[in-house]
This record gives structure tokens, C-alpha cells and sequence, in this order.
């Protein structure tokens, strides 16, 4: 009898929590939505016009950086690195909103230019197929980094109300609550997905 008391209230502080959050999501989708806007905007500018040379210079250190941090990893620490990199991304974006919404603007400029400069590098070299390698990872990371982003731009936008303090507390929470139940498992899906295309692509 008390393992099933246990296992009925175990449900019920999962559902309970799952529910608030995709409640929470729901009230947060225009942040959200903007967050994907502005990516995409500057993921096509990215692939539509040439990148000045000093942010070309930029990302190619930073890709260089991210093939050096993978090297002679294992499946294992792959997943973990990736797992961590995005969660930081994600928890960044999200909690520094609090700045009037600035850091989760900047992250979804930057992460779409340079994905989108990516991408046209790897469709110059290679071709469009290619991309469809890099799906499977992306059905899962990119909402995470969406929602995150989203929420982190309504926090910010928090500091406006007339009980800010108030306002910013209510947010905190609820976006905490968001990020533990959905952002964090999609993180961990995009992890394996990604860890395992690294290995077997390369």
C-alpha cells in the first residue's frame, strides 16, 4: 500500500509540474516566437550576404575551439560536453534576461548568423543534403534554445511592470520550473542524437 501511495504521488508531482510548465509556455509564446524570428532573420542574412571579415575570423575560432574540445573524446564524454555546453547556453539565455532582455537577444542574433554561416559553408563545400545529417539533433536543441531564449526575453521585459520585484520573483520561478521539466530533457535527446552523429559521421 505505501509503494503505491508513492508511485500516485510521484505522478501526480510530475504532471502537476509538466502541466504549469506548458501552461507557462503558452503565456510565453510571443517572446518565444520573436526569439525564432530573430533567428532565423539572421540565419538567412548569414547565408544571403558575406560575412566581414573580422566576425568571419570570429566564428572560425570559435568552430576551431569546439573541433579541438572533441577531439579523442569518447561517445560517452561527447554527450556530456554537448549536454553541458547547451544547458549553459539555454540557462544563460534564460536567467540573464533579467538584463532587460539583452543576452537573449544577442544569443539568438549571434547563434543564428553563425549557424547560418555554418551551414552555407558546409553546402558550398559539400551540398544541401548535407544538412539533413544535422536534423535529427536540431528537432530537439533548437526549441530548447527557443523556449530559454523566450522566457529570458520576458523576464526582462518584467523590469517594466509596476511591482517589478514582484513580477521578476513570479518569472524566476516558473521559468526555473520550465527549464528543469522541458528544456532539460530535450537538451539531454539532443545530446545522445548529436554525440552518437559525431561519432558515426566523424
Amino acid at each position: 500500500m505505501k509503494t503505491k501511495k508513492k508511485s500516485k504521488t510521484n505522478e501526480s508531482f510530475f504532471s502537476r509540474n509538466y502541466k504549469l510548465s506548458w501552461n507557462y509556455l503558452k503565456e510565453s509564446r510571443k517572446a518565444i516566437y520573436l526569439s525564432i524570428v530573430l533567428f532565423i532573420l539572421f540565419f538567412v542574412i548569414a547565408i544571403i550576404f558575406p560575412a566581414p571579415a573580422l566576425i568571419e575570423e570570429q566564428i572560425k575560432d570559435i568552430i576551431k575551439q569546439l573541433i579541438d574540445k572533441f577531439e579523442g573524446k569518447n561517445l560517452l564524454q561527447t554527450m556530456f560536453m554537448i549536454f553541458g555546453n547547451n544547458a549553459l547556453v539555454s540557462l544563460i539565455g534564460l536567467f540573464l534576461g533579467i538584463l532587460f532582455s539583452f543576452v537573449p537577444l544577442v544569443l539568438a542574433i549571434s547563434n543564428g548568423y553563425m549557424i547560418g554561416y555554418v551551414s552555407k559553408i558546409v553546402v558550398s563545400k559539400t551540398s544541401i543534403f548535407e544538412m539533413w545529417r544535422l536534423l535529427p539533433h536540431g528537432i530537439f536543441e533548437l526549441p530548447a534554445v527557443f523556449i530559454s531564449l523566450g522566457l529570458g526575453l520576458r523576464l526582462g521585459l518584467s523590469l517594466f511592470y509596476k511591482n517589478a520585484d514582484k513580477k521578476i520573483i513570479e518569472r524566476l520561478k516558473k521559468s526555473l520550473r520550465v527549464f528543469i521539466f522541458v528544456v532539460l530533457p530535450l537538451l539531454v535527446v539532443a545530446a545522445v542524437i548529436e554525440g552518437l552523429l559525431i561519432k558515426i559521421i566523424g
